[in-house]
C-alpha cells in the first residue's frame, strides 16, 4: 500500500488585492476645538464695553488701557465701544488726557460705563487761552500731537 499524498493542483496566480481607499482625514475633529474656541469667545468670554460721557452721548474714539497681571494694552475705542476678552484682561482704565482717569473691573457679558469729561483740562485750556473746541481755522491738535 502506497500511501502518497494526492498530486497538488497547478498554482494559480493569488486573486488581485481590492484596492484601497484613500483614507480621508478626521477634518471634522480638528474643526471641532477650532468652533469650540470660536463659540467662547462670541458666548461667554466676550465682554462688550459701551461708554458714554457724562452729557450721556457716545464719546468721540479715546483711549483705554486694558490691564491684566502682567500686560498692558492701549486700545482706541470706536464708536464708544470695546471687545475684550474677559479671561485675559481683568481691569479697564480710562487713560485718555479729555477724561477723568477711571479703573473698572472687567465683569459680565455686557458694561455700560461713564467716561466723566475732565472740567480741569478744559479750565486750564481757557486760562491759558486755548480752545478746548477746536474753533474754525484753528491748526489740527491731532498733528501736533504725531511731531
Amino acid at each position: 500500500m502506497n500511501i502518497e499524498p494526492p498530486p497538488l493542483p497547478p498554482r494559480l496566480e493569488p486573486p488581485p488585492l481590492p484596492e484601497r481607499k484613500k483614507r480621508r482625514r478626521p477634518y471634522g475633529l480638528l474643526l471641532l476645538p477650532l468652533a469650540a474656541l470660536v463659540a467662547l469667545y462670541v458666548g461667554p468670554l466676550r465682554v462688550e464695553v459701551d461708554f458714554t460721557d457724562d452729557a450721556g452721548r457716545v464719546p468721540a474714539p479715546f483711549e483705554v488701557t486694558l490691564r491684566t497681571v502682567g500686560f498692558e494694552k492701549k486700545v482706541l475705542t470706536e464708536n464708544g465701544r470695546v471687545n475684550v476678552l474677559r479671561g485675559l484682561w481683568r481691569e479697564i482704565e480710562v487713560t485718555d488726557d479729555y477724561y477723568i482717569r477711571s479703573n473698572h473691573p472687567v465683569r459680565g457679558g455686557s458694561m455700560r460705563l461713564v467716561a466723566e469729561r475732565n472740567t480741569i483740562l478744559k479750565l486750564r485750556h481757557a486760562a491759558t487761552g486755548q480752545p478746548s473746541v477746536p474753533q474754525r481755522g484753528d491748526p489740527d491738535p491731532r498733528q501736533d500731537r504725531e511731531r
